[in-house]
């Protein structure tokens, strides 16, 4: 039954680490900091022409559409660079402890407490990933101007009806449900 929960918890873990935490490569991440040399203009057409891993309604399509200066942008992409080194050394250690677990689990003898301190230590670093996520959203609210917050706290709440109504027509959940006819 232990291993079982263990097996569980390494599983969600794991499962939150690639959906919010950044991988190993610059895939997705290159020339970011294109701005530092460039004006706001040939920063949006870059990444305008670039859809190398990202969505329509990524980041860059917020910064579009928040219509941020120059200063903004570079503020931004300086807060970005130090949430992602953060996490990078976040990730590479909760890595290196999930393949602790596997190996603890591996063994002929589970040892239970060496596995609840593992977990622990994984747990940890999960809530160090939340937190530098929480704070870098914190600070680029900050550089935000009361309309470009207002706008943002719009796009956010569209993005959010849009996945939601994806998720119940991949449930066959109909529209009726989000009060449309």
């Amino acid at each position: 039954m232990k291993k079982i929960t263990v097996l569980t918890t390494c599983l969600i873990v794991g499962s939150l680490v690639l959906a919010y935490g950044p991988g190993d490569s610059d895939y997705g991440m290159k020339e970011n900091n294109m701005i530092e040399n460039h004006n706001q203009k040939e920063y949006r057409a870059y990444h305008k022409n670039n859809k190398e891993g990202q969505r329509n309604n990524g980041p860059e399509s917020f910064i579009k559409k928040l219509n941020l200066s120059v200063d903004q942008l570079k503020q931004i992409d300086k807060i970005k660079e130090t949430a992602d080194e953060k996490s990078r050394e976040l990730l590479k250690e909760s890595r290196d402890n999930r393949f602790k677990l596997r190996e603890a689990i591996d063994t002929d003898i589970v040892n239970s407490e060496e596995l609840q301190i593992i977990r622990k230590k994984i747990l940890l670093i999960q809530e160090q990933l939340l937190d530098n996520h929480i704070k870098s959203m914190q600070e680029h609210r900050r550089i935000l101007t009361k309309e470009q917050k207002e706008k943002l706290r719009e796009l956010l709440m569209e993005r959010e009806k849009e996945m939601l109504e994806r998720k119940l027509s991949k449930n066959g959940h109909d529209k009726k449900f989000l009060g449309r006819k």
